[in-house]
């Protein structure tokens, strides 16, 4: 039917311009409403899924209860919701699976323009997507490609997208650090597999190499990184361009830009996180249940340090997030969610050729705000997704030929 195109394409579109489909922008909310109205238009393998997986409704229920309570307590504010979204995010999973088919189909036959589409938003900066949530999708495409596709231009501009997204050359900031070690670490389990399936080609040959200039260009940064930092800031100068001083001098030294100076950050996240672990581990109640959605965690863990806006920064760990807001039961519930999800995916693509679009998603929870938005969390169930749509489209392009369809 084609209904079911529609849903598919819409959530094409919301990966791509994420936070334009979110609930904290003016257009997210029909968007989103209308995706939501996909799961009750599949309702009944939508409730079959909720039967086998119930912890999916659990945690709903459970995270539903805690806002109900600090709506009732303190009022409601529009930050409670926020705080809330990837909770309601949970039902996603079974978004992506109930739509996997359609979706793989659009991607079967509109590969290479739906990667080119990805690459003109980055590319001009079209309002609406965020540059690091952008490069982790990208990532995971470009993956994917590798694995699934035989048109070597595709992983090409999937790679253009995640270099663009990941260094700040279309947005004018600085350089993200979290979406390289996010690749790199899905290469690796990548890499493992194929040696482990002895599958090896002219294009891996092709895109590992390059791959591999740019890691060892990394790991011998001091030397390469200066040298094109230095070429970076002489043509800022002939340009004028701000964006291509704050490259040079990522590439040169320390990161920074317009968003100031990223030394310091895994510092600072280190300490927010054991400064949670502490709070937590001093209190019972909040170590079980948490603390709910009525205060940002800097308010209530560490209410003495100077910041402009707390109740925006969240611990750029969304585990820790989870632990903070609803304890070790709603951590430990959210869990056993992703188990399960896991789960679903490799009883499609097997759970070592699931694991490097799982590394990319669980890392860039672990370092970055994921889940705690929610255009994150629509990003981190759809990397995992990923490879299950590109799994699908692949076995419809086997049917084609061998004309079983």
């Amino acid at each position: 039917m084609k209904i079911k195109y529609f849903f598919a394409l819409l959530s094409i579109f919301a990966l791509f311009l994420n936070r334009s489909f979110s609930k904290i922008s003016p257009y997210g909310g029909p968007v989103e409403a209308t995706m939501f109205l996909g799961l009750m238009f599949r309702a009944k393998p939508f409730l079959r899924f909720c039967k086998n997986y119930p912890v999916l409704i659990i945690i709903f229920i459970y995270a539903l209860v805690v806002l109900a309570k600090d709506l009732l307590v303190y009022g409601v504010e529009f930050e409670y919701f926020r705080r809330a979204a990837m909770f309601f995010y949970a039902f996603m999973p079974a978004f992506f699976l109930l739509y996997a088919k359609e979706i793989s189909v659009l991607v079967r036959r509109n590969l290479l323009i739906l990667s080119l589409f990805f690459f003109l938003i980055i590319f001009l900066n079209i309002p609406g997507f965020q540059p690091t949530m952008a490069a982790e999708l990208a990532g995971a495409l470009f993956l994917a490609s590798i694995l699934y596709s035989r048109n070597v231009l595709v992983s090409l501009v999937f790679l253009g997208c995640f270099l663009f997204s990941a260094s700040g050359l279309s947005s004018g900031q600085s350089l993200f650090r979290t979406p390289f070690v996010t690749l790199f670490v899905g290469l690796f389990f990548l890499v493992v597999f194929i040696i482990y399936k002895g599958f090896v080609s002219k294009k891996l040959v092709l895109i590992f190499s390059f791959c591999s200039v740019i890691l060892i260009s990394m790991i011998f940064s001091p030397i390469v990184g200066e040298t094109i930092g230095g070429v970076l800031l002489g043509l800022s100068g002939l340009v004028n361009s701000s964006v291509l001083f704050d490259l040079g001098v990522a590439l040169g030294g320390d990161v920074s830009s317009s968003r100031g100076s990223s030394a310091g950050t895994t510092e600072t996240r280190a300490f927010f996180w054991g400064a949670i672990v502490v709070h937590q581990l001093s209190n019972p109640m909040n170590f079980l249940f948490g603390n709910g959605f009525s205060s940002g965690f800097l308010n209530v863990v560490l209410p003495d340090f100077s910041f402009s806006n707390k109740d925006l920064i969240e611990p750029h760990n969304s585990f820790m997030g989870i632990f903070f807001k609803l304890g070790i039961v709603g951590l430990l519930l959210f869990l056993k969610l992703l188990k399960d999800v896991v789960g679903v995916c490799s009883s499609y693509v097997g759970f070592w050729k699931l694991a490097p679009f799982l590394s990319i998603a669980t890392l860039f929870a672990s370092f970055e705000v994921a889940l705690e938005n929610p255009h994150g969390a629509f990003i981190f169930w759809g990397i995992i997704f990923v490879p299950v749509v590109f799994e699908l489209a692949s076995a419809e392009n086997k049917k084609i030929k061998t004309g079983n369809i």
